[in-house]
C-alpha cells in the first residue's frame, strides 16, 4: 500500500505526478480505529493530497511575496543613502 507522490514547483505552478499501488476504496467496517488510520481509503488519500498541494502553493506564494518585499526594502534603503542597511535586508 505504498503511494509515491512527486511535486514540482515552478513559479507558482505545482505539477503533481502520482503513482499508486492497489488501494481499497473503502475500509472494512470490522477494522479498529488504529487499523483505519494505517489503511486510509482512496477518498481520504485524495483529500490529503489536495490539502498538501494547496498548502504547498500557499507556502510558495508567501515565500515569493516575502522575497519581493525584502528586495523592495533593500532598494529603498540604498536610494535613501543607507547602503549598509540594504546589504542586511
Amino acid at each position: 500500500m505504498k503511494t509515491k507522490l512527486l511535486l514540482l514547483a515552478f513559479t507558482g505552478f505545482v505539477s503533481v505526478r502520482c503513482s499508486e499501488s492497489k488501494i481499497d476504496n473503502a475500509a472494512p467496517q470490522d477494522m479498529s480505529h488504529s487499523d483505519k488510520l494505517n489503511n486510509p481509503t482512496m477518498i481520504e488519500m485524495n483529500v490529503a493530497k489536495e490539502n498538501t498541494i494547496k498548502n504547498m502553493q500557499e507556502a510558495y506564494k508567501g515565500e515569493i511575496t516575502a522575497i519581493a518585499k525584502y528586495t523592495a526594502f533593500s532598494k529603498k534603503a540604498e536610494q535613501e543613502g543607507y547602503p549598509q542597511n540594504s546589504l542586511v535586508i
